[in-house]
């Protein structure tokens, strides 16, 4: 791959001007990926799914990207749920 990933499954290929590469991505009906090649023909908005030998199939639709990234500091998160769920009893 361009990232210098053995090709397969978990890997898609992007457009570099949409998508950086090393991106991790979420695709519904798919499941999560790096953002590791390109293509000739991935251009804009258009993700190539990578598929292990043998495994690959036609996919063709649409549907939302979602990019997967750690989570902020704390320090930056307005409202933190407790680590433990606050339950009361009533006897």
């Amino acid at each position: 791959t361009r990232i210098g990933l053995k090709a397969g499954y978990g890997v898609v290929a992007v457009d570099p001007s949409v998508v950086r590469l090393g991106s991790r991505v979420y695709v519904p009906g798919y499941g999560a990926a790096i953002a590791g090649d390109t293509g000739g023909g991935v251009v804009g908005r258009w993700v190539d799914l990578g598929y292990d030998d043998g495994t690959a199939r036609p996919w063709g639709r649409c549907v939302d990207v979602y990019m997967v990234g750690e989570p902020p500091p704390d320090y930056l998160i307005r409202y933190r749920l407790p680590n433990t769920p606050q339950v009361s009893c009533l006897r």
